[in-house]
């Protein structure tokens, strides 16, 4: 399974500050070759890099100087438009800008960067036409943290190593003709964000949309994230509207208020890992109808479901599955489950009342804990190694384990209306048994036709007195 995906970008680790601009050239200059193709005299390069130091103070390295004009369009083959302002240079360096001015001097004569960009803190910019020549960014683009940008819109940039979009707090639309992302796509903290137009994007590796309060939707053409989805802590947002999404690694949705459909998934057939939690107005899964086979873990916790139909047909998962603080009353949508190599473990659901809709189902263990209303285990549990019951005020048989022939642990605790253990009569091999706070229970006959004793904690007395019967 793949792990989660990082939300950092990365930044070399030699910066040179000028004003407001930190620069990280590379060893390997670009100056050189661009006056060899503009056919500019060496010598005389050499003194304006001199003068240059003189007059300024910011450039005292060769090295460190961007270049300009012709000869940079020429080294990046860009041939250009009359009249085109953009003058088509390559810049081979991590670059941070937190002043304006710095912007300003630095952008109409690059188009493309070797290395990361990053644009940081610069009060009143409120949109970034001073990049507007920009096509490419080797590494990774970040606009963090932008008090006034109200629009971040780059109308030629096609091209990006990883994109970050971070803590702009006026900001409202994001509109980049973005068509490859080779890295992740992190869009968090923007509270005033309505419109995430990446609409000629069709993959990248990893997705994170979180804490956006104004977003409503993120109507998205993507094809592929291999890596994963994140979205989390988005008030306004209502769906996700990615109907040509196939490919997806990690889903992870959790605490989106206004959540009400998953709508835009049904082509995702598997999963690494699905994680569900708090989206509160949440009351189906429909949007999962084409999943078959989770890879990892699956946790579905605080979500108002009436139904588990959207997993119909699911088949597998390769993890533990958690069910928690649900509204359902049956497990129906899980017909088509048949396998879990995990620990399944159902707690908190306040209606749940019957087992019924898991089916024939294989599981590594089983743990039901706290579902006051669950009277019976109806279904056709094979369970190979641990059963845990517990708090179950409701339950008073074993009706449901009838298919158990082996099981290493069983473990009944606080279950105060268990009267007898019928529906364990086909167990022939227990290994240990616990009871523990179990007022009512009397009759362990069930347990006759164990071919040996188990280990026994707990409450003793009540398997004694079963012996001795």
């Amino acid at each position: 399974m793949r792990g989660a995906y990082p939300a950092a970008s990365l930044l070399g680790a030699a910066l040179l500050l000028v004003g407001g601009l930190a620069l990280a050239q590379q060893a390997d200059p670009i100056q050189d070759r661009t006056a060899d193709d503009s056919g500019e005299d060496s010598g005389e390069d050499s003194g304006a890099d001199e003068d240059t130091g003189e007059d300024s103070g910011e450039h005292t390295d060769e090295h460190s100087r961007p270049p300009h004009g012709d000869g940079a369009r020429g080294d990046t083959g860009d041939t250009g438009e009359p009249g085109d302002e953009c003058t088509a240079g390559l810049w081979v360096g991590d670059l941070i800008f937190s002043t304006q001015s710095a912007l300003e001097d630095w952008s109409l004569g690059y188009d493309q960067v070797r290395g990361n960009l990053r644009v940081v803190g610069i009060e009143g910019l409120q949109d970034l036409t001073d990049l507007r020549c920009l096509r490419t960014v080797e590494g990774t683009l970040e606009i963090d943290k932008m008090p006034d940008l109200k629009a971040a819109g780059m109308e030629r940039l096609e091209r990006v190593g990883a994109l970050r979009v971070v803590g702009n707090r006026d900001l409202v639309s994001v509109e980049l003709p973005l068509v490859e992302v080779r890295g992740h796509v992190d869009v968090e903290g923007n509270p005033a964000l309505t419109r995430l137009g990446l609409d000629e994007l069709e993959e990248a590796s990893g997705l994170q949309v979180s804490g956006n309060r104004a977003l409503t939707s993120l109507d998205l053409g993507l094809r592929s994230l291999p890596e994963g989805l994140v979205v989390t802590d988005n008030a306004s947002l209502g769906r996700l509207g990615m109907p040509e999404l196939i490919e997806l690694g990690n889903l992870a949705v959790q605490d989106n208020a206004s959540l009400v459909t998953l709508g835009g998934l049904e082509h995702v057939s598997r999963l690494d890992s699905l994680v569900l939690t708090g989206n509160r107005a949440l009351t189906s899964l429909e949007g999962l109808e084409g999943l078959v086979l989770v890879e990892g873990p699956v946790l579905l916790r605080g979500l108002p479901l009436k139904d588990l139909q959207g997993l119909r047909r699911l088949t597998r998962v390769e993890g533990d599955v958690l069910l928690a603080e649900l509204d359902v009353s049956s497990l129906a949508g899980l017909e088509s489950l048949s396998q879990v190599d995990g620990v399944l473990t159902i707690e908190d659901n306040a209606s749940l009342s019957t087992l019924k809709g898991l089916g024939a189902l294989r599981l590594a263990e089983l743990a039901l804990r706290r579902d006051p209303s669950l009277a019976n285990l109806d279904g056709e549990l094979l369970v190979a190694g641990s059963i845990t019951l517990e708090a179950l005020r409701g339950l008073e048989n074993l009706a449901g384990l009838e298919e158990l022939v082996r099981v290493d642990s069983l473990t009944l605790r606080a279950c105060p209306r268990l009267k007898a253990l019928t529906g364990l009569e086909g167990l022939i091999d227990l290994q240990e048994l616990t009871l523990e706070e179990l007022p009512e229970l009397s009759d362990t006959s069930a347990l006759s036709g164990l071919r040996a004793a188990p280990k026994v904690h707990g409450d003793k007395q009540i398997w004694r007195a079963q012996k001795k019967r």
